[in-house]
């Protein structure tokens, strides 16, 4: 085991009686950008929740650097573990400022209590809203933004924390083509700064251009890892998806990925 990755070994996770990942090994290093890609029900979103500490296993475990994940407390691991579910729906009506300024303070950037502390949360917050191309959005409340306004926002909570890994449940969802492609690049540019960043994705293209590693998972187990061009390719991924792609070339790259 690494003693510079977030790692599961031997994880299995289940709902009411059914194991929903079986036997999965996964390591994240802290300079690398993995794409999670699968069919629906593929475990994805379990196998990330699992390596955020937010699943209860039935075996295996999540270690994060040398530590068993199991061992730290919640504040800990924000500190370390960004996490962004597919779904949030926020109980209170937040300005976008406080939204991530809540993410900022969760990790211990600044004192609950010390007003002098204001200032380290502030700049914590215009890091991230600047990296996700949402500073202009600082005033405005939750509910007033469109969806691919608000999914931008709640990825600026989770990079204030400023954690070494992120981990990403479909964070492009509900975003425009410019913003999906800005998003990508974000995300590269951090793993390349020494950030782990694992991203659960169903677009294809965008993972073979971006990262680093992909993973294919299907029914809980994963069928390939490696790098984008030895994984895109018709034997590796008509068993997983169910059906038959064309494979394009590109100038510069793994070849586009287009269902027949």
């Amino acid at each position: 085991m690494g003693t510079m990755a977030l790692c599961g070994r031997g994880l299995e996770v289940g709902y009411q009686g059914a194991s929903v990942i079986q036997g999965v090994d996964l390591e994240l290093r802290p300079d690398e950008m993995v794409c999670l890609l699968g069919p629906n029900g593929a475990g994805k979103s379990t196998l990330v929740r699992a390596l955020a500490g937010l699943m209860a296993l039935r075996h295996g475990q999540v270690h994060l650097e040398d530590t068993p994940l199991s061992e730290l407390s919640p504040a800990a691991r924000a500190r370390r573990i960004g996490f962004l579910p597919q779904e949030v729906r926020p109980s209170f009506s937040f300005r976008v400022e406080e939204a991530v300024a809540l993410g900022a303070r969760c990790a211990g950037h600044g004192n609950w209590f010390d007003p002098a502390a204001g200032v380290e949360t502030e700049q914590a917050v215009e890091r991230a809203l600047a990296a996700v191309d949402a500073s202009g959005l600082r005033r405005r409340r939750l509910e007033e933004l469109s969806g691919g306004e608000r999914r931008r926002v709640l990825l600026a909570s989770v990079l204030a924390q400023e954690p070494r890994y992120l981990l990403l449940d479909e964070p492009s969802a509900m975003l425009d083509l410019e913003h999906q492609v800005a998003l990508f690049e974000l995300l590269a540019k951090l793993a390349a700064s020494g950030i782990g960043v694992l991203v659960v994705t169903h677009d294809l293209n965008l993972a073979g251009r971006w990262a680093d590693q992909i993973v294919l998972l299907k029914e809980g187990r994963i069928l390939s890892r490696g790098r984008p061009g030895e994984v895109l390719v018709r034997e590796q991924l008509e068993p997983v998806f169910g059906t038959r792609f064309h494979l394009l070339p590109t100038p510069d790259g793994p070849p586009a990925v287009v269902p027949q």
